[in-house]
């Protein structure tokens, strides 16, 4: 069995106590039980997804959320369908809540999990779209492994996506964007749709929609963004 977070507030009061004190966001995500899963469990997330998912369109998942902006826009354009935004850090998952909150946006669900444990929570077959925006690249030598976007997590992906289901990835990381392009290109359950290492240039830049780093980037030189979404095969 994985390790999972303990609800300190309850197990460990005096510890909660300390973190608290030092980390205001870890209280604050608990003010938010109507958007956020602080302690998920697959019976938690089917009892505050279910309201969300019956007569949706499609299902979205965002590994690595961040401060939300992505989502949350996402999800105005797109009131027919309902998100799910995974996130581990309690400030990110709070200015998320924040957004969903003030704009009463009732189709997004925020959980602090990590991605891989995906398949915890939906069946084969059930997701329309992933949407993976800047994942640590992992640059160093020998760290490839660490990846996201492995062909290991990718061929693991695949039978979750409906018939017309699809990736959405970007990273202004070169090496790593040409690393998951040449990985989906050699994965046969997989055909590349769009794909641009310049979205800021491209066609595709009018309908982006910009996340916490773009706008950081945009202010830092504006870097090339490499823009990919794929199909299955």
């Amino acid at each position: 069995m994985r390790y999972r977070s303990p609800d300190l507030r309850t197990q460990d009061p005096e510890e909660y106590a300390k973190r608290i004190r030092t980390n205001p966001y870890l209280e604050e995500v608990y003010a938010h039980p109507d958007w956020i899963v602080v302690h998920p469990t697959p019976e938690r997330f089917a009892e505050a997804w279910a309201s969300r998912a019956q007569g949706c369109e499609r299902i979205h998942l965002e590994i690595g959320c961040g401060s939300g902006r992505y989502l949350t826009e996402w999800a105005r354009r797109h009131p027919q369908d309902a998100f799910l935004g995974l996130e581990l850090r309690y400030k990110r998952l709070a200015l998320s809540a924040r957004k969903l909150q003030q704009r009463q946006l009732s189709n997004v669900l925020l959980m602090r999990e990590r991605g891989e444990y995906f398949d915890e929570y939906f069946g084969p077959g059930s997701l329309d779209v992933l949407h993976v925006n800047f994942p640590d690249p992992w640059p160093k030598k020998g760290h490839a492994k660490n990846r996201l976007m492995s062909p290991e997590f990718l061929l693991r992906f695949r039978p979750y996506l409906r018939p017309e289901g699809e990736i959405r990835f970007k990273t202004d990381h070169p090496d790593y964007f040409a690393w998951v392009g040449e990985t989906l290109r050699g994965l046969s359950e997989y055909r590349v749709l769009d794909d641009t290492d310049h979205l800021q240039h491209s066609v595709h830049a009018e309908e982006n929609i910009l996340t916490e780093f773009e706008l950081l980037f945009r202010s830092k030189g504006d870097p090339p963004i490499g823009y990919l979404r794929a199909g299955i095969a």
